[in-house]
């Protein structure tokens, strides 16, 4: 009988060297019967794959409530401020379940440009695929109405009655 072990010859497809690339282990166990198992790196792909389905820009992937620095703002309001909207988004995130049966959402708002809605909108998206493996979709409201618009005239679509 043959000795058990792995079957798949590791190669630098694969970014934790385990597998050939495909993101299958093919072993053979004690008994002598050979299986399938996954690969660490299927999961990052698939990781990967999510985040580029969601549309989220490259300079925000794999950002965490960490990345969202409250020292960056000036004024103590605004310091206040910033370590409110931290603190509604890490409890968004871990009672999403519960708002989304609720059917609630979150609205990040502020007449401010560059105070961080974007980032925490992001990190918000990328810890929920992580924590509850959704796929969401990041769109800016510029994004979406230029979207509509789009559609209003390639489709000629009329909204309302």
């Amino acid at each position: 009988m043959k000795k058990p072990g792995k079957i798949t010859k590791p190669s630098n497809k694969c970014i934790y060297n385990e597998c050939d690339g495909s993101g299958m282990i093919h072993y053979r166990r004690e008994d002598g019967t050979e299986a399938m198992t996954f690969c660490k790196c299927r999961e990052q792909r698939q990781l990967l794959n999510s985040i580029k389905t969601a549309r989220i820009p490259k300079e925000y992937h794999h950002k965490s409530l960490e990345d969202f620095n409250v020292n960056h703002y000036q004024s103590k309001d605004a310091i206040k401020h910033a370590k409110y909207a931290q603190k509604v988004a890490s409890g968004f995130i871990k009672s999403f379940e519960t708002m989304n049966d609720m059917g609630k959402g979150l609205y990040i708002y502020s007449k401010t440009k560059g105070t961080g809605k974007t980032l925490l909108s992001i990190i918000i998206i990328y810890e929920l695929m992580m924590k509850y493996q959704i796929n969401p979709l990041y769109i800016s409201v510029v994004n979406i109405l230029s979207e509509l618009k789009c559609l209003w005239q390639t489709k000629n679509v009329v909204f309302g009655s």
